[in-house]
């Protein structure tokens, strides 16, 4: 099917079908929504946005998380345009309400990310935007991030730290957990990209771009380089960088360097 890439490219017939659906719809409202439509320009735009986005219309309680979070905010509406997700009931249901109150998203409106994620994975995330990830440095025969490369988690809301944990370069696995507050935990590798990119896309503000951070994922493979740096099993390292892109490693947990840090993001409030 070709795509239409202007209104006016659509076959008249199935315009004006589409049009009388539409307003045969609204019954004896009808003259009222144009005559709205035609004065109220805000108006025309929330039904535009509304149309655009599946039918979708933000709860309230995501209303106020995006006015808090301002820029640091990646919502439904955000996912569907950025990754093309197409929302089910059931996982709107599940996004209804965000999982934080007012004051804790005030206190981390600068620092973190309020991200709607919906089961993606970083595979198909890299497809869809290349140019954002580099890959070429390490053949695919030996790639040991396929697992967790593959794998799309579960829908949910996350506030996900902008920044690596204080203090935690220079420092192994275990000690970089103990850097971690009661109601902090590292986050997966696919939900950092997804908050990463979407970040990046919606303000154009690159994260981590000179540094390494471990995340949840542990890397069990027995393809890796053959370097003692490489064996496995560990936790896989995400990098972002402005000339070279999304990229991982992996180094043994007990390494300590001081471009290995450690990624976190807010445990959901019960």
């Amino acid at each position: 099917m070709k795509k239409v890439k202007d209104w006016t490219e659509i076959p008249y017939g199935k315009l004006n079908a589409a049009t009388q659906r539409f307003f045969g719809s609204l019954g004896d409202k009808a003259g009222k929504v144009i005559d709205r439509m035609n004065t109220d320009p805000e108006y025309m735009k929330r039904n535009v946005r509304y149309a655009i986005n599946g039918g979708y219309e933000a709860f309230t309680s995501q209303k106020k998380a995006r006015v808090i979070m301002g820029k640091n905010f990646f919502g439904i509406e955000n996912a569907i345009s950025c990754f093309g997700v197409n929302p089910s009931i059931e996982q709107l249901d599940i996004l209804d309400e965000v999982p934080w109150s007012e004051e804790i998203l005030t206190s981390c409106k600068d620092t973190h990310i309020l991200v709607a994620k919906f089961p993606i994975s970083i595979l198909e995330i890299e497809d869809t935007y290349k140019r954002l990830f580099r890959r070429g440095n390490i053949p695919d025969g030996i790639y040991p991030y396929r697992t967790f490369y593959k794998y799309k988690g579960e829908i949910g809301w996350h506030l996900v730290r902008k920044t690596p944990v204080t203090g935690s370069a220079n420092k192994t696995w275990n000690e970089q957990l103990e850097l971690l507050l009661e109601e902090e935990k590292t986050l997966s590798a696919g939900t950092l990209v997804y908050a990463t990119v979407g970040h990046f896309l919606t303000t154009a503000e690159r994260l981590f771009q000179k540094t390494y951070v471990r995340c949840a994922d542990i890397v069990v493979s027995d393809k890796s380089p053959s370097s003692a740096f490489y064996s496995p099993p560990y936790h896989a390292l995400f990098g972002c960088n402005d000339k070279e892109g999304i990229r991982f490693g992996g180094y043994t947990n007990d390494r300590r360097d001081v471009d290995i840090e450690l990624s976190s993001e807010m445990r959901r409030q019960s």
